[in-house]
Order: C-alpha cells, then sequence, then structure tokens
C-alpha cells in the first residue's frame, strides 16, 4: 500500500489517515506499506509531479 500526504493537509492530515492504515496493515501481517510525506497541501499541489514519480516507481516495484 502507498499512502501519499501532505503535512499542510488540513482536511485529511497524514496522522489520521496514513498511519491508522500503517497500523492495520501491520496488525494484519502486512508488510508492503509505503508513506510519503511532503510539506505541502491536500492536492499536492507543488508536488504533482513527484507525487507521479513515486505513484509510477511504486508500481513497477
Amino acid at each position: 500500500m502507498l499512502c501519499l500526504g501532505g503535512s499542510l493537509d488540513i482536511y485529511t492530515p497524514p496522522e489520521q489517515h496514513c498511519e491508522p492504515l500503517r497500523r492495520a496493515v501491520e496488525r494484519a501481517g502486512g508488510t508492503q506499506f509505503r508513506s510519503v510525506r511532503w510539506p505541502t497541501d491536500h492536492f499536492l499541489s507543488d508536488y504533482r509531479l513527484k507525487t507521479s514519480e513515486i505513484v509510477l516507481e511504486f508500481l513497477k516495484s
């Protein structure tokens, strides 16, 4: 699972969506969890190209 978030996100901060997902994956015995956080808003506005690179890299792995 790949969870992307922005530390400036006032709608769904990573602490409220990525961390609970990570804990649930670990409780279920999963090991394939990656979380990426950038200093940006909910829409990852200034990290869109980087977001697409990370998603492509994740899908290839």
